[in-house]
């Protein structure tokens, strides 16, 4: 709102005296003169302080009604701002239904733990555009796997990363939900492809790091990729340290997890208050 101030006072002041030239204007000095005040009448006509005062008495009566009528406008809108459930339902009976909308509607009954109406809300999403809401089967699977529906949420989770092979976020989900050899797979094709792109690198690090199944742990190969991707960030991505800290974790080396791990708080605080 603060850019804008000098710009609706120039837009005001350039009303006030459009309006106190206009015909109008005229017209309700007269009716607010004859109504209000008994003005001072030389020669027939009245003077030019009374005609001023009843133009701006009568702009400001006009301003005040427009304001009012504002005011309860305002007052309703504000209702469907009370929450994002409130809001993005009301965004669609505006709107009718749309990718924008449903997703973050979902999200809002996702984070309510109404996983039912979530899935609803998500599966409209893909309908729309499954290949560029990359995040959105990530949230279908969490809603899946929240009623219980965790061979569904695996399998909304393979098509996703048939749709979008690049999609990272749904690659490590698998992993979470047990497909770990099925992730590190897609995750070492990927980086194969696409060498330079830290967030497969970072994901693929996770895993051998910090996996449920021990398995699959593995510190060495957590270190390498992690550093790879620290590297290709210039040591600039919370996420990237952190991974790192958690690889020097799993590789017995403590000192150097301590290490990234305080880089990552500087960077998340942006001062040195970490240490």
């Amino acid at each position: 709102y603060i850019p804008t101030i000098g710009i609706f006072i120039v837009v005001t002041w350039a009303a006030a005296e459009c309006f106190k030239h206009s015909p109008i204007a005229v017209r309700l000095t007269t009716q607010v003169a004859g109504k209000f005040q008994n003005q001072e009448v030389v020669g027939g006509r009245q003077t030019e302080s009374g005609c001023h005062f009843h133009s701006q008495a009568a702009l400001a009566l006009i301003v005040a009604g427009i304001l009012c009528g504002c005011l309860i406008i305002a007052h309703g809108q504000l209702t469907y701002w009370a929450n994002s459930e409130r809001l993005f339902r009301h965004a669609l009976a505006v709107t009718g239904d749309n990718s924008v909308s449903c997703e973050n509607l979902g999200d809002a009954l996702l984070h309510q733990k109404r996983y039912a109406e979530a899935a609803v809300e998500f599966r409209k999403v893909l309908a729309f555009d499954a290949k560029h809401y990359t995040q959105t089967p990530v949230e279908l699977a969490d809603a899946l796997e929240g009623l219980g529906h965790r061979d569904e949420a695996v399998a909304c989770l393979q098509e996703a990363t048939r749709i979008n092979p690049d999609n990272a976020e749904a690659i490590a989900k698998m992993a979470i939900l047990g497909r770990i050899g099925e992730a590190i797979q897609l995750l070492d094709a990927a980086i194969v492809q696409q060498p330079g792109e830290a967030r497969f690198l970072q994901r693929l690090a996770w895993i051998y790091a910090t996996c449920p199944d021990h398995r699959f742990r593995n510190g060495p190969k957590a270190v390498e990729f992690a550093e790879r991707a620290c590297e290709l960030t210039d040591r600039k991505n919370v996420h990237c340290l952190q991974t790192l800290a958690d690889a020097y974790r799993e590789a017995k080396d403590p000192t150097r997890a301590a290490e990234a791990l305080r880089a990552a708080r500087r960077l998340d605080h942006g001062d040195a208050a970490a240490d």
